[in-house]
């Protein structure tokens, strides 16, 4: 390359080679003096000799083949798409300590098989920095293959859990930004799950034929059409903390959408501050011929979800009758913080009423439930 001597030199393209990183360009062989392409200027003829190392990506992916725990002591960056996501195998059990660093794939369009990371074994994930600053990030999924949809995290078959740290910054051209669970588990005790994108549903978390209990954390700041914050089918939601708050739907559910065959018993978590235009908080989906199981506990709040209008629009039921669609778990006390407002697709009758709930303890949560239109009011049997 020519310059002109007493001029700066214009910074060339940076190499790349498969299996490794380039980290700059450097006056001498030992590597120790850099080249500041901003502020030296040519003098004379030289020689700039370029610095390598393995990539922190592969590095990385060799270090979750073997069980154990795998602690973070930078970022973890991919700097070559060919690589993939990060691999959890079927034979593995894996911790991942953020430390305070980042898991970054680092995609900025979409890309097939767009995830940070694939489980198929189990893995758990956990921020043990001071700082909280651990971060997933940079996945983006062009998938429509629900085995390979995520843009954070997928579970096909495994297990994951997430004890702190974040999963932020993820998108989905199908489902499933952050989290998608496939057959498999997802339990979530802290952490966050924020600002992720999907196209159809389940922007935070996606779980089909599938399991996710809910203890703590939050799932927050989520946009998709359809369930933006938690989208379930055919599976089990065991919801006991933790809160869903500031999702946004394009179409219904902001905060919670399930539909099929699913058993939710909701007992701590708040579901609050969500919004659509039809059902902000959760729309519970009630098809002909599914099973289905809606249990709430003494801490459950369904509360300030809104339609984009600003009316109030919480737990939303699409299909009703006589028969009770609200099972409350009694406790030997009277409930500490329950509040829930229902919205329905229909005005109910003196002969079509909505059975909200079955209690042996009605008188005490009778003041628990509030209807979201005023025309009408709800009971508890």
């Amino acid at each position: 390359r020519l310059a002109q001597k007493g001029e700066l030199i214009t910074r060339p393209e940076d190499p790349s080679e498969y299996g490794y990183s380039f980290l700059g360009w450097y006056k001498d062989a030992a590597l120790q003096d850099a080249w500041d392409f901003d502020n030296d200027i040519v003098e004379d003829n030289i020689i700039l000799y370029g610095k390598w190392e393995d990539s922190t990506w592969l590095t990385f992916q060799q270090a979750v083949q073997s069980s154990g725990t795998v602690t973070l002591t930078r970022d973890v960056v991919c700097d070559n798409q060919a690589y993939g996501p990060i691999v959890v195998p079927d034979d593995v059990t894996v911790t991942i300590d953020l430390n305070g660093f980042t898991i970054d794939r680092n995609l900025t369009s979409q890309l097939e098989n767009g995830a940070v990371i694939n489980v198929s074994g189990s893995l758990t994930v956990k921020d043990g920095s001071s700082q909280g600053t651990g971060t997933i990030t940079g996945g983006y999924s062009a998938a429509t293959d629900k085995t390979m949809v995520a843009g954070g995290i997928q579970v096909n078959g495994g297990s994951l859990v997430l004890e702190s740290g974040s999963i932020t910054g993820c998108s989905s051209n199908e489902r499933g930004a952050g989290v998608t669970v496939t057959g498999g588990s997802f339990t979530m005790n802290g952490g966050s799950i924020s600002g992720n994108r999907a196209t159809s549903h389940g922007a935070g978390v996606d779980v089909t034929s599938g399991i996710f209990t809910m203890t703590g954390g939050i799932i927050s700041e989520n946009q998709a059409n359809v369930g933006a914050g938690v989208y379930a089918s055919n599976s089990d939601l065991i919801l006991s903390g933790g809160e869903i708050s500031g999702n946004k739907a394009k179409e219904t559910a902001g905060g919670l959408n399930a539909s099929g065959d699913v058993n939710v018993p909701l007992t701590g978590c708040k579901i609050a501050g969500n919004t659509a235009p039809k059902a902000g908080g959760v729309r519970f989906y009630l098809k002909d011929g599914c099973n289905y199981s809606f249990k709430v506990g003494k801490n459950t709040v369904i509360t300030g979800n809104t339609d984009t209008n600003g009316n109030p629009s919480n737990l939303y039921v699409n299909n009703f009758n006589n028969s009770t669609w609200i099972t409350i778990m009694d406790g030997d006390d009277a409930p500490s913080g329950m509040n829930i407002g229902i919205s329905v697709n229909k005005t109910p009758t003196d002969t079509t009423p909505v059975p909200v709930s079955d209690s042996t303890m009605k008188d005490v949560y009778r003041g628990c439930f509030f209807s979201d239109n005023e025309d009408y009011w709800t009971d508890v049997k």
